[in-house]
This record gives structure tokens, sequence and C-alpha cells, in this order.
């Protein structure tokens, strides 16, 4: 199903993660909310950052809202207005494919339990699309919920791009761990004392076969639904046959 993706990235020099935080929780989630959307989740970076990680981590503040049924147009002149020269404001036209969803037994506008590791990235330079979508598809998301204690994983294949200034990026992925412990502890995230070696090595080499190394960030989130499901399709897609014609265009 498509929706859209608006982030907006704070390189926190004038302001703590405390008040980043704040400021999208109280300000801007409610400015976007006004808007109506049939179906609206806020992922934003945890007031919690590990000082210590085997992930390459963007520190900076991160928000993304997932909207479906918005004029995407008035959302983003909403966002523009708490744009500064330290906040970036960007945004993608997207194909979400959930492959794993556990449900959500939590109230809307509420915290989701655990964290989401939300990666963001490009595909290997030079590897076609249609194999790009299989390695992804058919390969990584399969031995992603074999490796990790994962209550949901959301896809999200870049389609389009809504403004002039979105880092150019193929792929969103939500990694959603039921507890801190899952993600935070190494040991944990690839499956426990005797499998953790051997999982983060399968991982490790797996990656490259279908990622741009050099282009991926990553982020430790907090998930908000704040109107309807975890996903706007709200069912798993896991024999999804999705492939994009091309890369992402200017939509």
């Amino acid at each position: 199903m498509e929706k859209y993706i608006f982030c907006m990235e704070d390189n926190l020099k004038n302001a703590s993660l405390a008040e980043f935080r704040d400021y999208i929780l109280h300000t801007v989630a409610p400015a976007v909310m006004k808007h109506d959307p049939v179906n609206c989740k806020l992922t934003l970076s945890a007031a919690e950052q590990p000082s210590i990680t085997i992930l390459p981590l963007k520190r900076n503040g991160f928000a993304m809202f997932s909207l479906v049924g918005i004029d995407r147009a008035a959302v983003l002149g909403e966002l523009e207005r708490h744009r500064n020269p330290d906040r970036a404001v960007y945004g993608y036209a997207v194909h979400e494919s959930p492959y794993l969803l556990s449900g959500k037994s939590w109230p809307c506008g509420t915290e989701s339990p655990g964290l989401v590791l939300l990666t963001m990235f490009r595909k290997k330079p030079g590897l076609p699309e249609n194999e790009f979508m299989r390695i992804w598809f058919g390969e990584h998301s399969p031995l992603s919920i074999v490796v990790h204690p994962l209550i949901n994983y959301i896809r999200n294949v870049v389609t389009g791009v809504l403004t002039d200034n979105a880092p150019a990026f193929d792929g969103i992925v939500e990694e959603h761990f039921g507890c801190d412990r899952d993600l935070l502890n190494p040991v944990k995230m690839f499956g426990g004392i005797r499998r953790f070696l051997p999982s983060m090595l399968r991982i490790w080499r797996h990656v490259p076969t279908f990622l741009d190394m050099s282009n991926i960030r990553n982020y430790i989130c907090r998930e908000y639904s704040l109107k309807g499901g975890l996903a706007a399709c709200d069912e798993e897609m896991r024999d999804d046959l999705f492939v994009r014609e091309s890369g992402p265009v200017h939509a």
C-alpha cells in the first residue's frame, strides 16, 4: 500500500534531545493530526540513547511520520513551518509491505513497548532493480525475523521523493523489538548466547550483497500509533512481489 513518510531531523546543536522530543510530541504531532489522516504513526528518537553499541547510529534528533489519507502538500506545508537551520524536513512516497505484524495492544497515542531500529538505506551500486528487490524481500526479510527477536517488521520501498533536499534512499525498514534489552543487548539481539556469533556473521555477510554500505542510517526510536494501526494496510504481506520499475522519482 502507498503511504507518505515525512521526516524531521535536528542536528541538536541548539536543542537537547529531550527538548526535540517534547517539541515533536506536543507541537508538531498535534499540528499533523489536524489534517485528519486515515492512519498516522510517529517514530521518534528514543529518549535514552546507548553510549556504546555495535551498530553505527545517527545521533541526531529524528522524527518520522508515516501517513495515509492526507493532502501531502498541506501536511508538508505544515511541517515546513517547523523547519529551521538546524532542523531539516524531507519526505518520500513509499510502498509499504509489512512482513511481520504481531498486533497492537496499547492505546493510540501512547508509546509502544520496546524499541524500534529504523534503518534507511540505498541499494548496492550496479545491482539491478529486480535483484535488489529479490534479495531484500526474498532473502533478507526472512533471515531478519529468524535471527532477531522482532514483534513487527515493516518494509517501505521508496517510490518517490517529495522534497528536493531528501537524502537519496531506496528503502526504509522498521524493526520493532518487544523490549529494550532485545535491541540494546547484542547477545539477545542476535538470538542468544549460542547463536550470537554465527547469527551476527550471517547478517553482516548478507547485508553487503544488496545494500550500499556507505549509505546506511540507523536510528534507535520509540513508536507512537497516533491513529489507526501499526501499518497502513494492517496485514502481513510476506509473499508480496512488488518491484519498482526504476529507482525513486520526484513525485
